[in-house]
């Protein structure tokens, strides 16, 4: 007849004279620690059959964090944890690449009596979680704390370069001109280093996640 709360598997136990039963589900919460990034966008169309005219480069998938009081996308904080419960369905959506020039796809962590996190992703022509480093136009804007803006184009006559798209940690770079009719491309914003997966930077060769894509001057040999 005793009535104990069991601390190991967070339910309520009574005790029939030979073994313990639970009476109640599972009273535990726990809290997650993630890192939600978004699909990257892709680098911008060339423009023009005359002349060079510089495609720009894709923004990085939004960057979301709360590990281990790590740094966020665009510079911020480390975000709140999510509290969960056992036998509670949630649904995680991975966000995929984009092509032609658009918007990357949303990552998102949802369920019911949760905080939807959603890392927006990487910008095309438009605001995504880091900006494209668009030509013609000045480098579309990120989203804060998920991500920088893209860089900007540089044009002349006869050339154009396009930005490089902004990263987790860092803007996209500008085009830069060398020389008369000649130029480069803008650098990738730099991805943001993280040691979720067990050490400081990812298994595949890499030590930062979601870097901006570099821009290119067409015909010229200098990409970003």
């Amino acid at each position: 007849g005793d009535t104990i709360y069991n601390s190991s598997t967070g339910t309520l136990d009574f005790y029939n004279g030979s073994t313990w039963n639970a009476t109640s589900e599972n009273t535990f919460q726990f809290s997650l620690e993630y890192l939600v990034i978004a699909g990257g966008g892709s680098g911008g169309f060339s423009h023009g059959t005359n002349v060079s005219r510089g495609s720009s480069g894709g923004g990085a998938g939004g960057y979301r964090t709360n590990y281990a009081s790590e740094t966020s996308g665009g510079g911020c904080a480390a975000e709140s944890a999510l509290q969960l419960l056992p036998s509670t369905q949630y649904t995680v959506t991975v966000g995929a690449g984009s092509t032609g020039g658009n918007q990357g796809g949303n990552s998102v962590v949802s369920g019911t009596g949760i905080t939807t996190i959603t890392s927006l992703g990487g910008g095309g022509p438009s605001t995504g979680g880091s900006g494209q480093g668009n030509y013609p136009n000045s480098g579309s804007a990120g989203t804060s704390c998920q991500g920088y803006r893209g860089g900007s184009h540089v044009g002349y006559s006869n050339f154009r370069a396009g930005g490089g798209g902004g990263g987790a940690s860092q803007q996209g770079g500008d085009a830069i001109a060398l020389n008369h009719g000649s130029g480069r491309g803008g650098h990738g914003g730099s991805g943001q280093a993280t040691s979720i997966s067990g050490s400081s930077g990812s298994t595949v060769g890499t030590h930062r996640f979601a870097g901006g894509g570099g821009g290119c001057a067409l015909n010229y040999p200098y990409p970003g």
